[in-house]
């Protein structure tokens, strides 16, 4: 059976809201407030959160947008494996979650935070089931090397950063939080992985 993309999906569950209003031969206005109604119903909501969220998988790592809204998250599961991240990530959400909820009765409550990390907790579920730990390793060390990465690991090595093995992530990972902990991500710590690899191949070790 082919898939059916969420957006679809929805716009179709609201073009059959509209086709029983016809049929039941409702009053114009009435029908229009059921398509309406549809269209913004709790259901409707669910799906158009997980339609933003297949959208920033489709993104990649190393988008822009996707380093912005996640990059600092990331870096703070170094070290950890899919499902450990997982496990990390929900208490994040959970204590995020009353932490909203208390701001809210004073009236001072910012969604932004729960919302990342509610989409970052779908996007970990969605890459165990869908068994992408290539993927969680790759965001990892993104988060770290930023977006130059995946260029300098092609030349180097000959396959993308997003098909990282599970020992070069653990290679990423391991000096990332240990000796290059103190140097700014990004371009810094990239040029650290370049001098401890151009070292190894020159002393092959």
């Amino acid at each position: 059976m082919a898939h059916t993309p969420r957006s679809r999906r929805d716009a179709q569950r609201i073009r059959r809201a509209a086709e029983t209003a016809d049929r039941d031969r409702m009053p114009a206005m009435a029908a229009a407030l059921t398509q309406i109604g549809t269209a913004f119903d709790d259901a409707a909501t669910i799906n158009a959160f997980k339609v933003r969220v297949d959208r920033l998988i489709q993104l990649g790592a190393n988008h822009p947008v996707v380093r912005a809204r996640f990059c600092a998250r990331a870096a703070m599961l170094s070290g950890r494996n899919l499902d450990g991240a997982i496990i990390v990530v929900e208490r994040w959400w959970r204590d995020e979650r009353k932490a909203f909820q208390i701001a809210s009765a004073f009236g001072r409550a910012s969604r932004l935070s729960l919302e990342i990390l509610s989409e970052l907790r779908l996007i970990l579920r969605l890459l165990r089931f869908e068994r992408m730990k290539a993927e969680y390793d790759s965001i990892v060390a993104a988060s770290h090397y930023g977006t130059e990465l995946d260029k300098y690991w092609t030349g180097t090595f000959g396959h993308a950063a997003s098909t990282l093995t599970e020992a070069e992530a653990e290679f990423l990972a391991f000096h990332a939080r240990t000796e290059w902990a103190s140097v700014p991500r990004g371009a810094g710590v990239l040029q650290r992985l370049r001098e401890r690899i151009n070292r190894a191949a020159a002393t092959g070790g």
